[in-house]
């Protein structure tokens, strides 16, 4: 009767330790150099964080104001997708603040984390060595600033006004 006590209390506790702990949520990032990183990544860039917009799923889109650029076609002004969560990697900084982004191209977007940058690297100076002087952000624009003509003709505005549209409509 007491083995039976025993066993079943054996059986017991782990089971009440195991179902009572919490999932746990941390960032822990590889150590690495910039001359592993850059290679594999495919834009680098000093950018101005100028604002922060959460967004869904988890994900928050940054947005830089690009003041110097060592890989990749990087405009003046990008948005950088990331998680909204340090804890899980996403990058932790707020409006204002300056620093070296390591982005990957994910579809259109280009994405960021606190483990894409290498750790303990030099910064600047360790990416100048490695990949030459940075430049000035691309000058194109980022958005076609031309008007959507398609959707005044496709609604027959642009018709109408020019007295070529339907008559009665």
């Amino acid at each position: 009767m007491a083995a039976r006590l025993l066993l079943a209390l054996l059986l017991a506790v782990p089971g009440v330790v195991i179902s009572t702990a919490a999932p746990a949520s941390a960032c822990s990032c590889v150590m690495s150099t910039v001359e592993q990183r850059a290679p594999e990544t495919d834009a680098i860039f000093q950018g101005e964080a100028v604002g922060i917009e959460p967004g869904s799923e988890g994900r928050s889109v940054f947005t830089f104001d690009v003041l110097q650029v060592w890989k990749g076609d990087v405009g003046a002004r990008v948005e950088v997708t990331s998680s909204n969560s340090g804890a899980a990697c996403g990058l932790e900084m707020s409006s204002g603040q300056t620093r070296l982004v390591y982005a990957d191209q994910r579809g259109a977007r280009l994405t960021s984390g606190l483990c894409s940058a290498p750790f303990g690297s030099g910064g600047k100076a360790a990416l100048t060595r490695f990949l030459g002087e940075p430049s000035a952000p691309s000058t194109g624009p980022t958005t076609d600033p031309s008007p959507d003509w398609f959707l005044l003709w496709g609604d027959g505005f642009l018709l109408d006004w020019l007295g070529l549209g339907r008559s009665g409509s």
